[in-house]
């Protein structure tokens, strides 16, 4: 048994095995007690929707608000078909006027109301600048909490009709280029792509769709064009939900063989007999 990390706010002794056993999946060791360190919760919280005419426009505001300091709770990137399609499996009528084919959802929290307003006023600028059809502001609690039911059940509505959901993520300023050639690839396929994702970092969601209620027959062979495209763009093929046990047979196109060798090599130190959730991260020697 070791204990890593604890209370202490700092701490260089070695190496980070900590982040290491974090990272793991569970291939590394048993965690058996977790010390959290809790934030206040902003006193204000405020929402904004940006619509936009095209792709491009909205997810080139994102680097610009970054680089001016701005540091939004949240910054997500939704298109039009998907939030009918959310609103369609909830029952829901999206309550932004102005209609985009594009759209920013940006959640903007403060310590008080006049820091939160404050940044509400810059980013809305720099988003007029980049061609923003309007800036929407949910200060009402209802609204924001409505807004934000539509978007988080965009997974939920697409959920039954997907076979897969990818987590692919580039550099946050190549965000757009991916999409694209995520679009480009649903068209080679003949397929439709849904794509969704946190743009601030960089972080996208494509799913592929069942045809005619089954597994296409081109599913891994467009999974691995996509993560291919996404490679190239300086990205990796995921950034959220981890490798588990249906990514090890991408591993090899993401991160090469050098790579695998260190991590099986590792676990070989943490776990000699490969007991630890095995055939989890890469394969079992």
């Amino acid at each position: 048994a070791m204990e890593l990390g604890g209370k202490i706010i700092k701490n260089n002794t070695g190496l980070d095995l900590l982040d290491l056993v974090i990272g793991s999946e569970g291939i590394l060791g048993i965690v058996t007690k977790v010390t959290f360190r809790l934030y206040p919760t902003p006193k204000e919280r405020v929402s904004l929707v940006v619509p936009y005419g095209d792709r491009h426009s909205a997810v080139d505001t994102v680097p610009d608000m970054l680089r001016e300091g701005l540091t939004p709770l949240s910054i997500e990137y939704m298109e039009e078909d998907l939030i009918e399609r959310a609103c369609e499996h909830l029952g829901e009528k999206w309550p932004v006027k102005t209609r985009g084919s594009a759209y920013l959802y940006i959640i903007v929290t403060g310590n008080d109301e006049e820091e939160a307003f404050s940044q509400c006023e810059k980013i809305g600028n720099i988003c007029q600048e980049h061609g923003a059809l309007d800036v929407v502001i949910a200060d009402r609690r209802r609204e924001q909490e409505k807004i934000l039911n539509i978007r988080s059940n965009i997974y939920t509505a697409l959920k039954p009709d997907s076979v897969d959901i990818l987590d692919v993520t580039v550099p946050p300023a190549e965000i757009g280029k991916l999409m694209d050639e995520i679009e480009k690839i649903g068209e080679k396929y003949e397929t439709y792509i849904p794509a969704y994702g946190h743009v601030a970092d960089g972080n996208v969601h494509p799913h592929i769709m069942k045809e005619d209620g089954k597994t296409p027959p081109y599913m891994e062979s467009m999974k691995e064009e996509i993560y291919s495209k996404t490679k190239e763009l300086g990205g990796v093929i995921t950034g959220e939900h981890g490798i588990g046990k249906t990514r090890i047979k991408n591993l090899p196109q993401a991160v090469g063989s050098k790579y695998i060798d260190l991590m099986k090599k590792i676990r070989k130190v943490f776990d000699p007999n490969n007991i630890l959730n095995p055939g989890t991260v890469v394969e079992d020697d």
